[in-house]
């Protein structure tokens, strides 16, 4: 899920802040470097006031909150199961359009998760490693 998908609503701390205390959270939290998303939550800035006023908010404890919530919704909606990556891996390894090596290669990420499944180890991934770069072809679950 996109990182400017996340609903801060979903966040108590979010709800604490005023309006562009919200809109920094959400700028800042979108990757927009500190000054951008003082500018950008419509702070007015002289001079560097922007890079000094931002550094203030980063260590505002109500900001700080929201921020840490909002990255761990945001780490939460990027976790998938060992069942979502089989399905993954099964599609690779049915799909016409893929190249050999990457059908070897989902089945041998297939053989680690079904290891990984059969020790009963976390479902949110711990201890499988996938790298899907030498995997080129993207396929939707």
């Amino acid at each position: 899920m996109p990182r400017d998908l996340v609903d801060p609503n979903e966040t108590p701390a979010f709800d604490e802040l005023n309006s562009r205390q919200q809109k920094f959270v959400m700028a800042y939290s979108q990757g927009a470097a500190a000054s951008a998303a003082y500018v950008q939550a419509g702070y007015s800035a002289r001079g560097n006031s922007a890079e000094v006023n931002a550094s203030r908010l980063l260590k505002d404890a109500k900001i700080c909150s929201a921020l840490a919530e909002l990255a761990a919704l945001q780490k939460s909606q990027y976790v998938i199961t060992c069942e979502d990556r089989a399905k993954v891996m099964k599609t690779i390894m049915e799909s016409k359009k893929s190249r050999d090596c990457d059908k070897l290669k989902a089945v041998e990420i297939s053989w680690r998760i079904e290891e990984h499944k059969a020790a009963g180890k976390d479902d949110r991934g711990g201890g499988v490693t996938i790298n899907f770069t030498k995997i080129e072809q993207t396929f939707v679950v």
